[in-house]
C-alpha cells in the first residue's frame, strides 16, 4: 500500500485498502476448490490470531493519513513499528524478547530487498517522466482504443512480466509507466487497483518473488509448478474476471 500511494497519491489511503481488502476476499473465494465448512474454519483458525493486531495496525494507519495527511509510505514507516512495539508491549515481555531477537536477524537480510525496493520506486519515477518511454508506449496506440479495452490490454501484462521472473516492485513500476502513457484515460483507483493486481502477479508468479521461494524451499515444491502451474492459471482468471468487471462498469455509469 505505502508503494502504490506514493505512485497513485490521488487515491486516499483508506479507499485503497478498502478496496483492496474486498479484491483480497474474492481472490480468497476464488482460490477455495471446495467450499466445505472444515475448509473454511481451518482458514479463520490460522488466521484469527493475526486478525486483530492487524486490524488495528490498518485503522491506526487510515485514522493518521485522515488526520494529518501522511503519505501511505510516511505513515507506514513512521507508525508500524510503534503499533507493533504496542503491541508486543501488551503481550508482555517474552514476546518482546522473542520479537526483538528475530528482528535483529532479519534487519541484516533486508539489504538487498530494499536496494531493490528503492531502486523500482526510482525506475517507475524515471519511465514516467522518460520522452523516448512514454513515445513509445505513445506508438503502441493504446490511448485510441476505449477505455475497457486498454485496461483489458494492460491487465494480462503483469501477468507475463511475473512469468518472466520480474519482482513485484518492478512490475508496479512498469504498470505505473505504462498507464502514465495513456492520457488519463483509466481513472486513479483502477490505476490504483491494477497496480496491486501487478504486485499480486509478481508474489504468486515470479521466481524472484520472496514468497515463492519459501514455497518452493520449505514444501519442495519445483519452480515450474508455482511460476507455470495452478497459479498462473489462478493469475489469468483473476486478470480475466476484473477486465469483464471493468467492461461492465464502464458500461453502466455512463
Amino acid at each position: 500500500m505505502g508503494f502504490v500511494t506514493t505512485q497513485v497519491p490521488e487515491v486516499p489511503l483508506w479507499l485503497g485498502m478498502g478496496c483492496g481488502f474486498l479484491v483480497a476476499l474474492v481472490a480468497l473465494a476464488l482460490s477455495l476448490r471446495e467450499w466445505r465448512p472444515a475448509r473454511l474454519a481451518i482458514i479463520f483458525k490460522l488466521t484469527r490470531h493475526i486478525a486483530l493486531p492487524i486490524g488495528i495496525s490498518a485503522l491506526v494507519l487510515v485514522a493518521i493519513d485522515l488526520l494529518f495527511g501522511l503519505s501511505g509510505m510516511r505513515a507506514t514507516i513512521l507508525l508500524t513499528p510503534i503499533v507493533a512495539f504496542m503491541w508486543l508491549f501488551i503481550k508482555g515481555r517474552p514476546k518482546m524478547v522473542e520479537a526483538g531477537h528475530t528482528v535483529w536477524i532479519e534487519i541484516g537480510l533486508l539489504g538487498n530487498t530494499m536496494w531493490l525496493f528503492a531502486a523500482s520506486i526510482t525506475m517507475g519515477a524515471v519511465l514516467t517522466e522518460t520522452p523516448v518511454f512514454l513515445g513509445a508506449l505513445g506508438h503502441m496506440g493504446l490511448a485510441a482504443f476505449p477505455s475497457p479495452v486498454i485496461f483489458a490490454m494492460i491487465g494480462f501484462i503483469p501477468v507475463g512480466l511475473a512469468v518472466a521472473g520480474f519482482h513485484p516492485t518492478i512490475i508496479g513500476s512498469v504498470l505505473v509507466a505504462i498507464t502514465t502513457g495513456v492520457d488519463g484515460r483509466i481513472e486513479p483507483l483502477v490505476v490504483f487497483m491494477l497496480i496491486l493486481f501487478g504486485w499480486h502477479c509478481g508474489v504468486i508468479l515470479s521466481v524472484s518473488s520472496m514468497s515463492v521461494a519459501i514455497v518452493q524451499r520449505d514444501f519442495m515444491v519445483p519452480l515450474t509448478r508455482l511460476a507455470a502451474g495452478q497459479n498462473l492459471v489462478f493469475a489469468l482468471l483473476c486478470s480475466s474476471l476484473i477486465s469483464f468487471t471493468y467492461l461492465i462498469w464502464t458500461v453502466t455509469t455512463k
